[in-house]
């Protein structure tokens, strides 16, 4: 964590998301969360975005899986590298995926004129 940021970057947010005191105990946390069993309760539209070259989730594995076990109506918007969306969060392409991600808010609302 010393000598690389994303490696701190991970451990610091981690420790904060799963509210653990040490990098130790927020890695044992990670490592036994898991949404099976709890994603086939979801009841509520659900869009999973996954990004092609996300560093975080090579080609998609966890969004997939996570769409696979939705019973709920969904839909799974996967983002290129065309224009940078391709990304973990879409990073380098924010305007490009808000936009998708505020038209699937606006249908999924029924917002939509």
């Amino acid at each position: 964590m010393a000598r690389d940021t994303g490696t701190r970057w991970l451990n610091e947010n981690g420790r904060s998301v799963f509210d653990a005191g040490s990098p130790a105990q927020f890695w044992v946390k990670w490592m036994d969360f898991s949404l099976v069993g709890i994603a086939e309760e979801i009841r509520c539209p659900m869009l999973v975005c996954a990004g092609a070259a996300d560093h975080f989730d090579p080609d998609g594995v966890q969004a997939r899986a996570l769409y696979d076990h939705l019973t709920c109506e969904r839909e799974l918007m996967v983002f290129f590298d065309d224009y940078g969306a391709g990304s973990h969060c879409q990073l380098q392409a924010f305007v490009q995926s808000f936009a998708a991600k505020f038209d699937w808010l606006d249908d999924a609302m029924g917002m939509s004129g």
